[in-house]
Parts: C-alpha cells; sequence; structure tokens
C-alpha cells in the first residue's frame, strides 16, 4: 500500500516536472527568436544606414578626386571632414600622397681620389693638411663650373638639396592624379 501511495506522488509529479521543463525550454526558444527578429530588423536598418553612408561618402570622395593633384585631393578631403586620413595611390599601387621617403643619394665624394686622401688625413689628425686638400678640391670645382660645383644648399652626402635637408620630390607625382585613394571614415563619439 505504501508502494501505491509513493508511486500515486511519483508518478503525477514527474510528469508535471517534465511537461514544466518542456515548456520552459519552447519559452526560451520562442523568446530567442523573438529576439533575434527584433535585433535582426535593427541590425537591417543600421546596415542600410550604413550602406547609405558610404555611398554618399564615395560619391564625396570620387567628386573630390578630380582635382588636379594627389595633395590637393588630400587636402580636400581631409578638410572638407570627408575622412581622417587619406592615401592616394599610383596606378601601380605606390603611395602619391603622403609619398614614402626618397633614400638618400649616393655620396658622390666616397670614391674620388682627392676626397678620400682629405679624408683620411682628417682621420690621422693632420687637420692642417686636410684643410688645404678640401680648399684645393673646392678651388677646383669653383673653377671647373665658374661658379662652384654645387647649387646652392646641396648636400653632397645625404643627395638633398634645399632648406632642410628635404629629399627632391619627383615632378610626375605632383602633377599626376591619383588612381586609388584610401579614405578612413571620421568616427565621432555619440
Amino acid at each position: 500500500m505504501v508502494c501505491l501511495l509513493l508511486l500515486a506522488v511519483l508518478v503525477p509529479t514527474g510528469c508535471v516536472l517534465y511537461f514544466m521543463n518542456e515548456a520552459i525550454g519552447r519559452e526560451r526558444d520562442a523568446a530567442a527568436r523573438s529576439i533575434s527578429e527584433a535585433y535582426g530588423i535593427q541590425l537591417r536598418g543600421v546596415a542600410d544606414n550604413i550602406d547609405a553612408l558610404w555611398q554618399r561618402r564615395s560619391a564625396d570622395l570620387e567628386r573630390v578626386s578630380e582635382s588636379d593633384s594627389p595633395a590637393a585631393w588630400f587636402e580636400r578631403a581631409v578638410t572638407g571632414g570627408l575622412a581622417d586620413a587619406v592615401i592616394c595611390l599610383a596606378p601601380d599601387g605606390t603611395p602619391l600622397y603622403p609619398a614614402l621617403p626618397q633614400a638618400p643619394a649616393p655620396d658622390p665624394t666616397e670614391h674620388a681620389p682627392e676626397w678620400i686622401a682629405a679624408r683620411e688625413q682628417e682621420r690621422a689628425g693632420k687637420f692642417e693638411a686636410a684643410s688645404q686638400a678640401y680648399s684645393a678640391i673646392a678651388a677646383k670645382q669653383h673653377r671647373g663650373t665658374g661658379k662652384g660645383a654645387r647649387s646652392p644648399g646641396h648636400d653632397p652626402v645625404s643627395g638633398t638639396s634645399g632648406s632642410g635637408g628635404m629629399p627632391r620630390s619627383t615632378p610626375s607625382s605632383a602633377t599626376s592624379k591619383p588612381a586609388v585613394c584610401c579614405a578612413l571614415p571620421i568616427c565621432r563619439a555619440a
């Protein structure tokens, strides 16, 4: 009799617990589906907004890219608020603006015998003899060109000219239009 009473209590309790577990699982699945659908709708809206933003940004960048030079393109894109950073590329993929720094030109005096002799005298501590050798080289170059062997501001060691020791730029990169320009978007906090 006790077994029958125990069975009468445990079987309905087990069935109730089983059906409650099934109901909870179905509710969990239904809630996950409704949340996924709600987020899916929001994500589609956000994706549409991002697509529209990039289409406008692309049209603005295309309009700006018809300028004369990569430097002007860069300036208009950045000052116009189209991007935080811009890299203008040539058709072969090399950066036009901002360009990579050029390697310094080789020292034209490195293998000249009179320069080698003057440097050796300087290294040996014979400063007066080295000074006379450098003076003779300068006088020889001055006589050879009538004004001087190099243009004013030319640095024979680094191969640079002008003030600040900046490498000479190639005129072709300053006047050619960019083939591809990459722009990083402006990110603003909400």
